[in-house]
């Protein structure tokens, strides 16, 4: 899945929401790092496929910090397919390269352009002390069967979320949705007349431009591996299910069963028809098949969006002043959801970080690396240093501070330039979460969990309106309040073979065109047309023996899950 592109917002909702890592075995390297040599400032190349910008990083808090402590300064490659097969087809990798699928870490290893860490291991010691079952399973899953390190995930975890947001919504304005009455609603097509009664009754921006219930886009669908139509595949995470994990296959978390997205239960269907139902209400921007997430963003910060699928999907739009005017994106759930609560990801997710193997500035990578894998790295890149947004009282026990909250709630930057968060967000892909604790603070990174002074705000507007209605802190509660959460097992995947990916690859030649031609389908009859057309055409090239594979692996996964929960 191309997953999570998350956008500057608060830091505890970034960092308690999809990055969850843990408490690692006690005795785990903490430290920072330090810069090594005596040389001038080395500018690493940086290729990060979730970045949301490019070019030289300076000038803010965080590139100071990398430069005090690791004498080096970021300069972040485009993220784009052509890029990255240039790359791969010259045989020059950037100095660090992360991206989402462990089929492209194979096709690196297999190219002989990946540095083995192993080799390396005197250099990287907050990797090795702090992810070891990660370690064990890059070695035995994404090694290309050579049983040495190549990769490092992201969002280790083997602690469960305790209190914020999911990771999906469904979130809309609250504004809007207490101005139609607040209405109850039961199945995610319930949303559709409510949004359109938002629309109808707000049908432009304060700049006069138009205004859309939903907002598409196409370059997170997929890549070579294999496609869908992203935004139509999201239904499933608000039924206890899952598809982006499985490719062309959902698993049902409730009732333990599977299928294909081609069958005519499925929850993609289901996505498709209610993309369709939107369009024909004039509720989708019709932007969305061609638009790129930027795009979208833009128009979401410019409040011409009125749903997000996504806990932070709504660009920039919550200033302090809308916040305070208890205008905004809160969660409003239907009675039939479910939320997965996702089992910690012991071995972490994709987007995992690789060093090529002629890297330019080897040292230099490593020492970046590793810095990304040290609780005062994600510390320092993510808050800041001590004494400015966050200090320690006379008890050793961490707060944010009067300065801090001001940067929190987005009124001012750091002095030394920089937003909260702007230190992970241009990478966006983190070595450890805010849900560690850090071994000297004995607190969450995240913040969740530390003592609140007496100078802290209190909630906005907005969130104080949320919690007095719904009658909970935050919507984790809500949900466990309502018997609303299923238990996700944990199942590692490994990397499909070659030959599925191969099939796979053509399958989403397809899907994922069809799916956009379908959705914006003249008529119903269109509609069943096409679907019939994708169903035949994929089934041709191969769709089943994918989705075979994959449920195959689901259940081997799940029963080889012990050998890493540690």
């Amino acid at each position: 899945m191309k997953t999570k592109k998350l956008m500057s917002t608060a830091l505890i909702t970034l960092l308690s929401l999809t990055l969850t890592v843990n408490v690692f075995a006690a005795g785990g390297n903490q430290s920072g790092g330090a810069a090594s040599g005596s040389g001038g400032l080395v500018t690493l190349d940086v290729y990060s496929g979730p970045a949301n910008t490019s070019g030289i990083q300076a000038n803010k808090y965080w590139t100071e910090i990398l430069k005090e402590d690791l004498n080096i300064q970021l300069n972040i490659l485009p993220q784009n397919s052509d890029l990255f097969n240039a790359m791969m087809a010259s045989g020059e990798l950037a100095d660090v390269v992360i991206v989402h699928e462990y089929a492209q870490t194979i096709d690196m290893i297999k190219a002989g352009l990946l540095l083995n860490l192993d080799e390396q291991r005197a250099k990287l010691p907050n990797v090795y002390a702090n992810i070891p079952s990660a370690i064990q399973y890059m070695r035995d899953n994404v090694s290309n069967g050579t049983g040495n390190l190549y990769a490092l995930p992201n969002s280790i975890t083997n602690r469960p979320q305790q209190t914020g947001t999911f990771n999906f919504g469904p979130y809309i304005r609250w504004d809007l949705y207490k101005e139609q009455g607040s209405p109850v609603l039961n199945e995610i097509e319930d949303y559709l007349p409510l949004l359109k009664k938002m629309v109808d009754a707000h049908p432009t921006n304060a700049a006069g431009q138009k205004v859309y219930g939903f907002g598409g886009f196409t370059d997170w669908d997929g890549n070579a591996n294999g496609a869908v139509m992203l935004v139509a595949g999201m239904i499933g995470n608000f039924y206890g299910g899952e598809r982006e994990n499985y490719l062309y296959a959902e698993v049902d978390y409730i009732n333990n069963t599977t299928r294909s997205i081609l069958d005519d239960n499925s929850w993609y269907k289901r996505g498709l028809k209610f993309w369709y139902t939107a369009n024909q209400m004039g509720l989708v921007d019709p932007d969305s098949p061609s638009q790129t997430w930027s795009e979208y963003q833009t128009k979401a910060t410019a409040n011409r969006i009125l749903f997000s699928w996504w806990s932070w999907g709504w660009g920039d739009s919550d200033t302090q002043e809308r916040l305070q005017q208890k205008i905004g994106f809160k969660l409003v759930p239907f009675t039939k959801e479910r939320q997965y609560v996702a089992a910690p990801t012991y071995v972490g997710n994709a987007w995992s970080y690789h060093i090529a193997k002629n890297a330019k500035n080897l040292d230099a990578a490593l020492r970046f690396v590793d810095y990304m894998y040290s609780y005062d790295g994600l510390l320092n890149l993510s808050l800041g240093r001590k004494g400015v947004y966050w200090d320690q009282d006379s008890s050793g026990e961490p707060y944010i501070t009067q300065l801090g909250w001001d940067i929190k709630n987005q009124v001012r930057e750091f002095p030394n330039g920089g937003r909260l968060s702007d230190g992970l967000n241009t990478i966006n892909s983190f070595g450890l979460s805010g849900r560690n604790i850090h071994p000297t603070l004995k607190r969450e990174l995240s913040t969740d969990d530390w003592i609140k002074k007496d100078f802290a705000p209190p909630d906005t507007a907005l969130v104080a309106d949320w919690k007095s209605v719904m009658k909970a802190e935050d919507d984790l509660d809500y949900f466990a309040q309502h018997n609303m959460l299923v238990q996700k097992p944990f199942a590692p995947l490994a990397v499909p073979p070659d030959n599925i990916l191969q099939i796979a690859a053509r399958v989403g030649q397809v899907i994922q065109p069809m799916s956009w031609q379908i959705a914006f389908a003249r008529d119903e009859a269109e509609f069943n047309r096409l679907w019939a057309d994708m169903v035949q055409r994929a089934k041709g090239v191969g769709i089943d023996t994918v989705n075979q594979w994959y449920l195959d692996e689901f259940n081997r996964a799940k029963a080889a899950a012990a050998k890493y929960a540690k």
